[in-house]
């Protein structure tokens, strides 16, 4: 076998996938059988799925494995239609796994549930596959303390909203790290930490007298982006 050949999936992880998803093996249980003994699914809608997610590695018997996809299902129609969906091109089935591996990296069930939406709207098509992977990419990297700092920043830009001067308008929509700390006493030693994550993921960005930091040498205050919001967004979703 060639490096670049894809190793017959193990018989224990076909065992594990054979137990998991109840739902899916009955409605695809010829093709899941198939795929336990040859290795090839021969029948069924949600066998192509199954057997995609054997070849990656991925243990869907993981509770947070099977959460994330039954989460998905209920967005698009059921198990069948996200095996579909999934199973469409080489994209599609990228970002299913993609969003599985950041699930089981979470122990939080509202961040699994927005993992789930997420897929759901990158495959039937009301959000790009591209723009799935980038949040995707940005709920796998944050944790309570970064969702914690992004809502204080949308708090704060939401409450002054409505103000118009324009000499006002970055300080107002935007905070200080010494601003942040105040609202949220227990980051002060994790702040630094924090923003890093957030930025580099441009879930905030920093600005200085309404001109980006970059600019003028360093970080002066940071204001919640458009992918930030989003990030919320689909966290409060679930």
């Amino acid at each position: 076998m060639t490096n670049d050949e894809t190793p017959e999936p193990s018989r224990s992880v076909q065992r594990r996938l054979f137990d998991a998803l109840p739902d899916a093996i009955a409605s695809a249980a010829t093709g899941v059988l198939d795929l336990a003994t040859t290795g090839t699914p021969s029948a069924g809608v949600a066998a192509p799925l199954l057997a995609a997610l054997v070849r990656y590695g991925l243990d869907v018997r993981s509770s947070r494995g099977e959460r994330v996809l039954e989460a998905t299902a209920e967005q698009v129609g059921g198990l069948d239609r996200l095996a579909d969906l999934a199973t469409a091109d080489e994209a599609r089935l990228e970002l299913t796994v993609r969003v599985i591996e950041a699930a089981m990296r979470t122990t939080h069930e509202n961040k699994i549930r927005a993992l789930g939406r997420v897929l759901a709207n990158g495959l039937d098509g009301h959000a790009t596959v591209d723009q799935s992977q980038i949040l995707t990419a940005a709920l796998d990297a944050i944790e309570a303390p970064h969702v914690q700092v992004l809502a204080v920043l949308r708090e704060q830009a939401d409450g002054h909203e409505t103000e118009v001067r324009y000499a006002d308008r970055a300080k107002l929509l935007t905070l200080t790290n010494t601003e942040i700390v105040d609202r949220l006493p227990g980051h002060r030693t994790v702040l630094g930490a924090v923003t890093q994550v957030l930025a580099g993921h441009h879930l905030i960005e920093p600005v200085s007298g309404g001109v980006k930091s970059e600019l003028l040498g360093g970080p002066g205050r940071w204001a919640i982006t458009d992918l930030g919001r989003a990030c919320l967004a689909r966290l409060e979703e679930a």
